[in-house]
């Protein structure tokens, strides 16, 4: 059994015993580190740091993005350096990326191999910028982070997944979520 913790370690329980319901029993509880290309360390504050190697998916930093709170991700990108994070969400809603790096824009990409048209090529934030992009419970997203600078520059990164949003609302009737959602329906 397992659950996430703070700081988005996941802590693993194993009972060991020979099966008696008399006999006693050792609890162990250790921290584990989600991995990709290496521990994903978590520094004070909660903030995520970014672990090298992460280029190629299969090697993707995975992470938590716990439901409708900011995760921040510090890391180096620039001179042709590809990050890769790799998450899925509990909940459904709509992914809001910040580039809260001042050393300037940034390209993402989102992706998953469950469905095509989440952002299938790569798109700039400008420094201090933000992008929305729906994100469905369930599904495996990976998201590709470069910055435009030709030499190794320390970065922030801020991902937060909001509640869905509804068609129609008493005091904004007939107003459309962003991306063309269907508001809570359809398994979001």
């Amino acid at each position: 059994t397992g659950f996430v913790a703070r700081g988005g370690q996941t802590v693993a329980l194993r009972l060991r015993g020979p099966g008696d319901a008399a006999t006693p029993y050792t609890l162990q509880v250790r921290a584990v580190a989600l991995t990709g290309g290496g521990s994903v360390g978590v520094l004070r504050g909660g903030i995520i740091r970014e672990v090298e190697p992460n280029d190629p998916a299969v090697l993707a930093n995975r992470i938590v993005v716990p439901e409708f709170t900011p995760v921040l991700i510090r890391g180096v990108g620039g001179a042709f350096d590809l990050d890769t994070f790799e998450f899925v969400p509990q909940r459904g809603g709509v992914l809001q990326i910040t580039n809260l790096a001042v050393s300037g824009p940034a390209q993402y990409l989102l992706e998953t191999s469950e469905f095509f048209g989440v952002v299938n090529e790569f798109a700039t934030i400008p420094s201090g910028g933000s992008v929305q992009v729906p994100v469905f419970r369930g599904v495996r997203y990976r998201l590709r982070w470069l910055l435009d600078t030709p030499t190794q520059t320390p970065y922030l990164l801020r991902l937060q997944i909001f509640p869905p949003l509804a068609i129609g609302t008493p005091t904004n009737p007939g107003t459309v979520p962003p991306f063309g959602g269907g508001g809570t329906t359809g398994g979001v």
